[in-house]
């Protein structure tokens, strides 16, 4: 197991500071999984955890093996090959030059936006030099997708998900305060699920993330679903690109207007 010293606190746990994993999320009141095509977006009633891990998946081929499910996801974008193998291998050897910083739950993160506190909604822009410059071809492209044209992202955030060390996130909805009303992650080196649960209903929905795919998460999707990843999810090590804009209150605000000005400048260095 790699030596790191564990980042967890709170009930936050992996298998550096445990030795188990037993950290994946139950919910005792879901009933069913479903699961969320990645070519036509239907969400279908059954599990496809282990399909998954299969390379070159059709997965349209899989509809008549399942049923299609009553829920309605508005709304989860999944763009497959959204870059090439050849810049994803760029994407991880520039990511890896900087410097990572343990976090919770066996992750290990690298921060590049502002400061900030949820608890006392205060942040800091001082810390903030830009986005780092092999970032930068990610959000052109990004911006090329048409629902991400008004998409101006103002915080990265690279995490790195091990098996060894049991990592995983637990179900959350990212912060409204500051963040705005999508949520991007590119995934890179391997595939996993993205898990979606909601206190209103009883299914948890599985969306698959294939290695270079694009996930865009929106309106009800963002904010009255949780997401999350278990740790039996994460078979390989795994790094995620998630990228964050502003909440309409703070593009107005002269404090936002700095941090947007700020992100345009793609010669960036981690946030200590």
């Amino acid at each position: 197991m790699e030596k790191y010293k564990c980042g967890c606190t709170g009930i936050r746990h992996c298998l550096l500071c445990t030795g188990i994993r037993d950290n994946d999320f139950i919910q005792n009141s879901v009933k069913d999984i479903c699961w969320l095509c990645p070519e036509c977006e239907v969400v279908f009633e059954g599990n496809v955890n282990e399909i998954l891990l299969k390379d070159n998946i059709n997965w349209c081929s899989l509809h008549l093996q399942h049923n299609i499910s009553n829920l309605h996801i508005d709304k989860v974008i999944i763009i497959n090959n959204f870059v090439s193998e050849t810049e994803e291998s760029y994407l991880l050897t520039e990511i890896n030059k900087d410097p990572w910083k343990m976090s919770q739950s066996g992750r290990r993160k690298q921060d590049f936006g502002p400061k900030v506190n949820f608890k006392r909604k205060k942040l800091k822009t001082a810390v903030f030099t830009g986005f780092p410059g092999y970032s930068k071809f990610v959000v052109e492209k990004m911006r090329q997708v048409e629902s991400l044209k008004d998409f101006f992202p103002v915080e990265l955030c690279n995490l790195e998900y091990s098996p060894e060390r049991g990592s995983s996130i637990d179900p959350h909805i990212d912060d409204t305060w500051l963040w705005g009303e999508q949520l991007v992650t590119l995934n890179l080196n391997s595939a996993t699920i993205l898990t979606l649960t909601s206190t209103l209903f009883q299914q948890e929905i599985q969306i698959p993330m294939m290695p270079r795919s694009l996930v865009i998460i929106e309106k009800n999707a963002r904010y009255n679903w949780m997401h999350g990843i278990k740790s039996s999810d994460i078979t390989d090590l795994r790094v995620a690109m998630t990228f964050r804009n502003l909440s309409q209150p703070f593009v107005k605000d002269n404090i936002g207007q700095q941090i947007l000005h700020i992100a345009k400048s793609f010669q960036g260095t981690v946030v200590a």
